[in-house]
């Protein structure tokens, strides 16, 4: 573990770690261009979004790639980076570090990967984490596939005996967004087509509190032109 952590340092930004301590397996993420593009994207899109409610900087903090320990054992263990974090002014003050929303991106990486990156946010943190936003940008098409997961809990638990009401967390996903290019006519630049939006992540999640409804306060709503000029930024910049 040490040894892993003074490999963070060397190598600053430029890679992603997971580390899942049960298995002693390691997964390193070098970030694209693509990759950083759609996460700083995201994140300009949601600050402007939170300005525009009236809050402030001093609301909410983006806190990166910042390292975070599972408090479990096996594989709820070890660590992790997401591509970009988010955690409310409530939960600074009190100490409490986890981040409401985690972003995680892949490009190499398989769906797959990025679900199981999914779960062990959720579970690592104790479901401090509320919301995961999966992305999964594939280069030979051009499409992005967004995957909204948040907690959910089960209905109930049967025993070997006996039905016993105890409700078990877990991940549920709530909402997919799919973006693709469509063709263009001659000398047209590439648009997109999106399907399931507008995409909608919950004030209620991010903030840990229910949204002032006077002062303008509400969910965050990512409507087709954000998500197409998203697109955009990610695939028209090479």
């Amino acid at each position: 573990m040490e040894d892993i952590e003074r490999e963070r340092e060397k190598r600053g930004k430029t890679m992603r770690f997971h580390y899942r301590a049960g298995r002693h397996f390691l997964k390193v993420t070098v970030p694209s261009r693509q990759h950083e593009t759609i996460c700083g994207d995201f994140f300009i899109d949601t600050a402007q979004k939170l300005f525009q409610m009236g809050l402030t900087k001093r609301n909410f903090r983006s806190v990166g790639s910042t390292t975070y320990h599972g408090t479990g054992s096996g594989d709820n263990g070890g660590s992790g980076q997401g591509d970009s974090a988010f955690v409310p002014q409530a939960r600074c003050r009190s100490g409490q570090r986890w981040p409401t929303f985690i972003l995680e991106v892949g490009y190499s990486q398989a769906l797959e990967g990025l679900r199981n990156d999914m779960r062990w946010w959720f579970a690592a943190s104790q479901y401090e984490v509320k919301i995961v936003l999966v992305a999964k940008l594939y280069q030979a098409t051009q499409e992005i596939r967004l995957e909204k997961y948040v907690k959910d809990v089960s209905q109930v638990r049967t025993g070997a005996t006996h039905t016993r009401n105890t409700p078990q967390l877990q991940p549920r996903l709530t909402q997919v967004v799919t973006i693709t290019p469509r063709e263009a006519g001659p000398g047209q630049e590439l648009q997109f087509t999106v399907v399931g939006a507008p995409l909608i992540l919950e004030f209620r999640h991010l903030f840990l509190r229910a949204p002032n409804l006077d002062a303008g306060e509400r969910d965050l709503e990512y409507t087709s032109s954000d998500l197409e000029d998203t697109a955009s930024a990610v695939w028209l910049s090479d």
